[in-house]
């Protein structure tokens, strides 16, 4: 991989980003022993399923647009 990404790459790591939290929260909600818990974890799932199709829409939209590469930080690996 290269140092630098582009904006659909961008886009397309938020989008696993979303993936992630929404699956975390949803296996958080299952084991949830209280009520409470449950439909806030539920709650936070949802959320990040509603990041996740805002950007997919996101990428849509940049399909074909081109900007020049973006330098990343190494720790963004830490969110996927």
């Amino acid at each position: 991989m290269s140092d630098k990404l582009t904006i659909q790459e961008i886009v397309e790591i938020a989008i696993e980003i979303e993936k992630n939290g929404e699956a975390f929260y949803y296996e958080l909600a299952e084991s949830a022993e209280t009520a409470i818990l449950r439909d806030l974890f539920k709650y936070l799932s949802t959320e990040e399923k509603k990041h996740k199709v805002k950007f997919q829409e996101i990428l849509k939209s940049v399909g074909g647009y081109q900007i020049s590469e973006i330098y990343y930080a190494t720790e963004y690996m830490g969110y996927m």
